[in-house]
């Protein structure tokens, strides 16, 4: 089975705190809604693929198992400031 969904990583904290939505425009409605878009990436699409419901309950609530951290980012890497 397949699951489909959009994606905001979080750069200012955990994961946990990715904003995730059906669709590319929700994800984008969300990322401005937060106040702070700067601190998420824009949306990308996530395809979770998974061999039953129990599968798929198990990858959403285990620690570590985020599915944004294991697929390859579609925007370039992010530049860390230079400290002065």
């Amino acid at each position: 089975m397949k699951l489909d969904y959009f994606c905001c990583k979080n750069l200012s904290d955990s994961g946990v705190f990715n904003i995730r939505a059906p669709s590319k425009k929700e994800a984008k409605r969300l990322r401005e809604f937060t106040g702070c878009p700067d601190n998420f990436t824009k949306p990308f699409r996530v395809t979770l693929e998974y061999k039953n419901g129990f599968d798929l309950l198990f990858r959403c609530l285990s620690e570590g198992r985020l599915v944004e951290n294991e697929i390859e980012w579609e925007q370039p890497p992010i530049k860390k400031e230079k400290k002065q």
